[in-house]
């Protein structure tokens, strides 16, 4: 059996005081611990909070009606302006300028199916200066005032499924940080910068306008410093360059402004900027003559929440081709014969074979098409054949003769289908109004008001150049007229 340990009563005070103090340490460090690992849970949870995004939404399912999706298929090509389009942003009622997310997804599905590509500010820039920029067929703009949650949560999926693009106009408030709990304007716009699909630009304040004296030095220079102000946060904030304006909408703020200073504005916009965007009542389409300071949109509320309306607004803002257009084209010959065209009349003289073949900058891109004219010449030895979306081997083919009319569609130079019908002798011969339509994949001919073959052709072929062509046996002419 072990003798207990004897320690002195000096001992046993310093072994109490070492314990006291060891105790003391310990309960401090784990009190330090315990705060400090609060503070770091707090100010987790409230950088979580500040810096968090809201999750995206799917797009919506679109069904768009048929009598769009047959606006869409005619839609006509075009590069000689750019539509521009003014929204506002999303929400769930649509209330207000606002659409809601199924209104808007139904517009950019009929935009996409019209066969519509998103350009940048630069070539919109590059097309107002005329400096004849690489447009795509059917070009358009897409452009938002201000940023907001739902142009994060439902906007951006949707153009990101259309791989489309769009510019966003900041405010002041878009580029505010704070601490507080709910994400910010601010990073949403960071988020939206950090996909690719967005541009930016400046959005003049309305506050500029109410009140103002046109001739006054303290107002121009109020409104050339916050552009200027506005411009250097952009670039700073975002690392985006800025080439672009939009006025404030509505746009009853510029309405109420005094002439002088109304008159003023544009000059001192044109100071820092290469375009200002205003919504015009009148035309909605930049082209190579506007005012770079006052560039049109077409406003949202313009056209409501239909996508119909607002291909058809488009439509009717496009300059359209005068009455005869077809003139100013020329017809390259490809034959032993020739091809004269002048006043609307097209002239095959062929001594075997002679095609005519349409010159056009946009013929590759020709998919729905509507050719007639008055048709003379046709007779046992002479025909004509007219192809449609001809690109390389591949197109489609109407021929008439004096005896029939076959339809057919050819595909990497071997026929996919044919049809033929059989007319009256002398239906075809002397003069006769001739007119093919090929619309998706069907073709219609008519003779003289009568519907001689609706005919399917099948998987639609695409798109691709016109040509007439004269087949015969012995000098001779086909004469087109009214073309």
């Amino acid at each position: 059996m072990e003798e207990p340990e004897i320690y002195s009563s000096e001992e046993v005070r310093r072994r109490l005081n070492f314990e006291d103090r060891t105790f003391l340490v310990v309960v401090a460090l784990l009190a330090l611990l315990g705060v400090s690992t609060l503070v770091l849970s707090l100010f987790s949870l409230s950088s979580s909070s500040a810096g968090s995004l809201p999750s995206q939404n799917a797009p919506p399912d679109v069904q768009l009606r048929p009598e769009a999706k047959v606006m869409a298929s005619q839609f006509r090509s075009f590069t000689e302006a750019i539509p521009v389009i003014s929204y506002v942003g999303n929400n769930d009622l649509g209330e207000g300028e606002m659409l809601s997310p199924l209104a808007f997804a139904e517009q950019m599905q009929l935009l996409d199916e019209a066969g519509f590509t998103t350009v940048s500010v630069e070539q919109v820039r590059s097309l107002a200066m005329r400096d004849e920029p690489k447009l795509p067929l059917k070009p358009v703009l897409i452009t938002f005032d201000g940023v907001s949650p739902q142009v994060w949560t439902d906007v951006d999926p949707i153009l990101a499924k259309h791989k489309f693009e769009a510019v966003a106009f900041v405010r002041d408030s878009d580029l505010a940080q704070s601490t507080q709990e709910a994400p910010t304007n601010y990073e949403i716009t960071k988020a939206l910068k950090a996909s690719g699909r967005w541009e930016f630009g400046a959005h003049l304040p309305a506050n500029l306008l109410q009140g103002t004296d046109g001739d006054s030095p303290a107002w121009e220079a109020e409104v050339r410093t916050t552009l200027s102000e506005t411009i250097s946060a952009i670039e700073s904030q975002l690392g985006a360059l800025v080439l672009s304006l939009s006025y404030p909408t509505p746009d009853g703020a510029l309405a109420v402004m005094q002439s002088d200073a109304r008159g003023r504005l544009p000059e001192l916009v044109g100071e820092q900027f290469d375009l200002g965007f205003v919504n015009s009542p009148q035309s909605i389409v930049v082209t190579d003559e506007i005012d770079k300071t006052f560039a049109p949109r077409l406003a949202q509320s313009r056209f409501g929440s239909s996508p119909e309306a607002l291909l058809g607004a488009i439509s009717e803002a496009l300059p359209q081709w005068p009455p005869g257009s077809l003139d100013t084209l020329t017809w390259a010959t490809n034959g032993d014969g020739t091809c004269f065209f002048s006043d609307r009349t097209l002239v095959i003289s062929a001594d075997q074979t002679t095609t005519c073949q349409l010159q056009s900058s946009i013929q590759e891109e020709w998919q729905d098409l509507v050719l007639s004219g008055i048709v003379n010449g046709i007779s046992p030895s002479a025909s004509v054949s007219i192809r449609l979306r001809e690109r390389g081997a591949s197109f489609v083919e109407v021929s008439v003769t004096h005896a029939e009319i076959v339809v057919q569609r050819v595909f990497d130079g071997v026929a996919a289908m044919s049809e033929r019908i059989p007319v009256a002798s002398g239906e075809t011969t002397g003069p006769h109004a001739l007119l093919v339509q090929l619309r998706g994949t069907r073709v219609e001919v008519t003779l003289d008001g009568r519907e001689l073959m609706s005919s399917d052709v099948g998987v639609n072929t695409g798109t691709g150049r016109v040509s007439l062509s004269a087949v015969v046996n012995e000098a001779n002419s086909i004469t087109v007229t009214h073309v």
